[in-house]
């Protein structure tokens, strides 16, 4: 802190004193020793000041920063009206010679408009600038503040009323809104910042009390609503008194109305995304017939097959998904030449081929993208016995309607990746559900479209697979994250080389020992992952001189009934494991210091934002979500992701929990089965339109009834 006195809002050592007070954990403490806790108690609560003296500055900082963008706000107040008042003479001088003045200097821009047009792109890059640092200043030190919280070893350092009243501060603080509420205990309304020599000597109940109702009060209108942040366990289970040795019971109330979500989310899967058998086939019958026409058109390789790849063949898209075909040429033949580098004048001649046999509506405006790919519709084939797309309905409807498709050059990658996927959707039939149920979730909350800088759905997929393995059964019906401790590895230390305590709700195919499935055929032993991956490389097929490990424990149909009998799903609940997901990422995962990725593994733990930064020079102090590939490594799926579409995200990740939470703890009106799940997929405009008529009589209330801490 001494050293970063010259720059007083610098937050590294802020950073640096969080991790210290989380990682603490002495191995040993007798009697003799408190004279050495007492003394680095003293050091860690001189450290905790000096905290609170850098963001003070960085208030300061703050304040001073919003004086400046107020005057320039003014400044773009007054140019705004010297604009309009040109406007004006400009418009009341008309006539022709207006015209003509017009028509001269059609496409010019005057000197006042380009100034304007400077001012305002200054103002809103410092006022933006301005608010992430007062933010990022009051995360730091509320990290500071949960680590002192969550290590069972603060009595150490710390004495108990001091840790109620950083307590008491912390209530404040709403990590979606990355800021604390206005202190109700402080003597001055401007003060920014909690006054600590402010908060009661004495904590009460009641105290806590209005922390919270301040929180509410500024996640009402930063938000739109008051996030529920009561763990499932905590409205699942009865509260027993803490002298009980009894088991807690579960609320019935409760587990009943998780029970009716699980059956509405399988229930609209098995209606609407479930892909059927005569779907498949059709699928089939279009590459089969695309494969015949390329190996007539005389373009290609004999012997060049065209493979399915993306969501209607990796197991998470539903009948309506988009046929994605790629071209798979023989081993060792290219068609690439000096004149066709990528091949598009190959496709275009397949293009053309394409409109002679009957395909309608082809599109090579994409030919000459980094992959060439032509887009097409196709007739849905007709089969026998029933509707070509559904088990039945009317057959005659169904011939006019044509299957969206693509067809692209050689693209190895999204091969190998479409395999991996459809492995783990095999593994249980949970995955499936889920995965249909978030992505209608993120289109109907405007979440899931790239071009507007929100997510793919294969983005929201890799965070699924992410979340479940890296997550276990509690015993209790309920799950949680398998994080790396220090008692782990001391209890690992006795456990045979490459085992691990804990098998997670779905192994990771990248790292699970193929050992564990063969050995699990003839004795039941624990959950095993390997120390290193097992080096498969092969070369980009885009960036040259870069090659990917391309392996993944690939199972033939006997390996893969071994495993799903190892993972089994009956005793898995749709509703905690969908409510799980979304508090994981609202509440739970770290994206300062992690990256989402399959990588990910108990052995290993997390992969950090520090390792991308290093091999991969990811942003190290990036605040986003990031998204590692499973094969292509450097790159971020999640790139696309701006910053305030990635705190829309999180803000929605925390919603769809809240609404599942209220609903499971309210003893009344509460809503149920297919409701609950229309209510947490509720488009994005329509909650916009009940909330405006509701505004007025409503005006104190949150959009939900999620009101606890």
């Amino acid at each position: 802190f001494k050293s970063k006195k010259s720059n007083a809002t610098s937050l590294s050592s802020l950073n640096a004193l969080a991790l210290v007070l989380e990682q603490f954990d002495p191995s040993s403490s007798s009697s003799h020793q408190n004279q050495r806790w007492e003394s680095a108690g003293r050091a860690a609560w001189g450290c905790v000041c000096e905290s609170r003296k850098v963001l003070d500055a960085c208030a300061t900082e703050y304040l001073k920063q919003k004086e400046k963008i107020a005057r320039l706000e003014g400044e773009l107040k007054k140019l705004s009206s010297q604009l309009e008042e040109q406007q004006q003479q400009q418009r009341s001088n008309g006539g022709e010679q207006q015209q003509q003045d017009d028509n001269n200097n059609h496409g010019k821009v005057t000197e006042l408009e380009l100034l304007f047009k400077e001012k305002t792109g200054a103002f809103r890059s410092s006022s933006a600038s301005n608010e992430r640092k007062w933010r990022d200043s009051q995360s730091a030190f509320a990290s500071i503040l949960r680590a002192i919280l969550s290590n069972r070893f603060a009595h150490l350092l710390f004495r108990r009323e001091l840790v109620s009243k950083l307590r008491l501060e912390l209530e404040l603080y709403c990590p979606l809104v990355e800021a604390f509420a206005p202190s109700p205990f402080n003597r001055n309304e401007t003060f920014l910042c909690v006054n600590f020599s402010a908060l009661p000597q004495h904590v009460h109940e009641s105290h806590y009390q209005q922390s919270i109702a301040s929180r509410h009060k500024m996640q009402q209108r930063e938000l739109g609503f008051v996030p529920n942040r009561k763990t499932l366990e905590q409205v699942v289970m009865k509260q027993t008194s803490s002298s009980s040795q009894a088991a807690p019971a579960m609320d019935r109330g409760a587990v009943e109305n998780l029970n009716q979500l699980s059956a509405a989310m399988g229930q609209l899967y098995q209606e609407k995304y479930m892909v059927s058998d005569r779907v498949l086939q059709q699928r089939e019958m279009v590459r089969s017939h695309l494969e015949n026409v390329v190996a007539q058109c005389g373009v290609f390789p004999p012997g060049t097959r065209v493979v399915i790849f993306g969501s209607s063949a990796n197991g998470f898209g539903s009948p309506s998904s988009d046929l994605d075909m790629c071209l798979q040429l023989p081993p060792n033949a290219t068609i690439q030449t000096e004149e066709d580098p990528t091949g598009s004048l190959a496709m275009g001649k397949l293009a053309e081929v394409f409109e002679k046999v009957g395909l309608q509506s082809v599109d090579t405006a994409r030919l000459t993208a980094r992959i060439p790919i032509i887009m097409f519709q196709c007739p849905r084939p007709r089969l026998e016995g029933g509707d070509s797309n559904n088990d039945g309905g009317d057959v005659t409807e169904s011939i006019t309607m044509m299957m969206e498709c693509d067809l692209s050059m050689q693209n190895p990658l999204a091969v190998l990746n479409t395999s991996l996927l459809y492995a783990y959707s095999r593994v249980h039939p949970v995955t499936r559900v889920l995965a249909s149920i978030i992505k209608r979730w993120a289109k109907a909350r405007n979440m899931n479209n790239p071009s507007q800088h929100t997510l793919s759905s294969y983005g929201y997929i890799l965070m699924l697979l992410h979340f479940l393995t890296y997550h276990r059964r509690t015993g209790t019906g309920l799950v949680i994250s398998m994080e790396k401790s220090k008692k782990d590895e001391q209890n690992k230390k006795q456990q045979p080389k490459g085992h691990v305590l804990s098998q997670p709700l779905l192994p990771n195919l990248q790292w699970m020992d193929p050992a564990w499935v063969k050995q699990n055929q003839h004795q039941r032993i624990p959950y095993k992952e390997i120390e290193r991956l097992p080096q498969q490389m092969a070369a980009h097929p885009l960036e040259k001189g870069v090659a990917v490990n391309t392996y993944y424990c690939k199972l033939n149909e006997d390996g893969m009934g071994a495993l799903q009998q190892l993972c089994p799903s009956q005793d898995l609940s749709l509703a905690i494991l969908l409510a799980s997901f979304f508090r994981y990422f609202a509440y739970e995962f770290d994206y300062k210091k992690h990256v989402v990725s399959l990588h990910s593994t108990i052995r290993h733990g997390k992969v950090e934002r520090e390792v991308k930064a290093e091999y991969h020079q990811w942003k190290v102090y990036g605040t986003g979500l990031a998204i590692e590939d499973p094969f292509e490594t450097f790159y971020d799926v999640a790139h696309v992701l701006k910053g305030y579409n990635f705190h829309k995200l999180r803000d929605e990740f925390a919603l769809a929990y809240t609404k599942i939470i209220d609903s499971a703890a309210q003893s009344a009106d509460r809503k149920v089965g297919m409701d609950l799940v229309d209510w947490i997929c509720e488009p994005v405009q329509q909650q916009q339109q009940q909330s405006a008529t509701s505004t007025a009589a409503t005006k104190t209330e949150p959009t939900t009834n999620g009101t606890a801490s």
